[in-house]
């Protein structure tokens, strides 16, 4: 991801980070990889797999980006 960040020549070009770990190791993992993601330079995330609206909310709390 930071490749990419790094190598982008347009600052219109939106680079969005998914992550599908919540599926396997829980939703706390899940906001840990968003912030991760977000800290490699992430414009937005697309966090898969959220099993309601409150976990999506807690993602978007965490996070200083779109989801």
């Amino acid at each position: 991801l930071r490749a990419a960040v790094d190598a982008r020549r347009d600052p219109n070009f939106l680079i969005m980070a998914r992550t599908d770990i919540r599926a396997v190791e829980g939703l706390g993992a899940a906001i840990d990889r968003a912030k991760a993601l977000v800290d490699a330079g992430a414009d937005a995330i697309f966090p898969e797999a959220m099993r309601d609206l409150a976990e999506f909310e807690a993602v978007a709390k965490a996070v200083d980006v779109p989801i």
